[in-house]
């Protein structure tokens, strides 16, 4: 059984009971009644604020999440950044390389050193 259907069934028995007092002719006091509303109201409340706080949790669990990707996509892009730049300088200097006349290029045209 729920708490929900918990707290209805002593909600019905309350409402229950208040109707029989009311029917044999005895008043019931305002205190009575709402000590009757507040014990009625007591689990609910409990309840929703436990939900709150796992909602909390749960949001401050997403958020660290969400920070932990952010910083990994951030690493990301400067080292793809870094990449690029060195793959750049690899690229110059193989060029530089190829086109000197004691590189790779100038013997494979038959020149000898």
């Amino acid at each position: 059984m729920s708490t929900t259907d918990v707290a209805e069934a002593r909600l019905s028995a309350t409402i229950e009971a208040n109707i029989k007092e009311l029917q044999s002719g005895r008043e019931i006091s305002a205190e009575d009644l709402t000590r009757s509303l507040r014990q009625l109201l007591d689990e609910p409340t409990h309840e929703i604020e436990n939900l709150i706080g796992a909602c909390e949790r749960l949001r401050e669990t997403l958020q660290t999440g969400a920070d932990c990707i952010e910083r990994s996509i951030v690493d990301y892009a400067k080292l793809s950044r870094s990449v690029i730049g060195v793959t750049g300088i690899i690229h110059e200097a193989v060029e530089k390389f190829l086109s000197t006349p004691d590189g790779p290029a100038a013997t494979s045209s038959g020149r000898e050193p």
